[in-house]
């Protein structure tokens, strides 16, 4: 039988099962074919894009609504990125502390 779409899911009819629409987090179902165990506003679209399957995040990014980020990753604006992916370089910071700490002493 056929139920309708809630809020928050994309149906693509038959057997498929809902996708997550832009904007919204739900849980997967605890058996197959069922409900989605919740559904919630996501803060930021970037976190929560269309057509992740149920209880699905970008990668890096996991939890309700895809607040959390996995370890080594960083939030940046929404998405949780890899630190060792990251453009950001650590040495030249600690090369320019050390260099700040020669100039006090001397």
């Amino acid at each position: 039988f056929c139920k309708p779409c809630g809020l928050g899911l994309i149906c693509n009819g038959g057997n498929q099962a809902p996708l997550q629409a832009l904007g919204y987090s739900a849980g997967a179902p605890s058996y197959e074919g069922g409900d989605p165990t919740f559904i919630v506003e996501c803060s930021s679209n970037v976190r929560c894009p269309a057509g992740l399957p149920l209880a699905g995040c970008p990668a890096g990014n996991y939890g309700v609504a895809c607040v959390n980020c996995a370890e080594n990753h960083f939030d940046d604006n929404g998405l949780c990125m890899s630190c060792s992916e990251s453009n950001f370089v650590v040495w030249p910071l600690i090369v320019a502390i050390l260099f700040g700490l020669m100039g006090l002493v001397i």
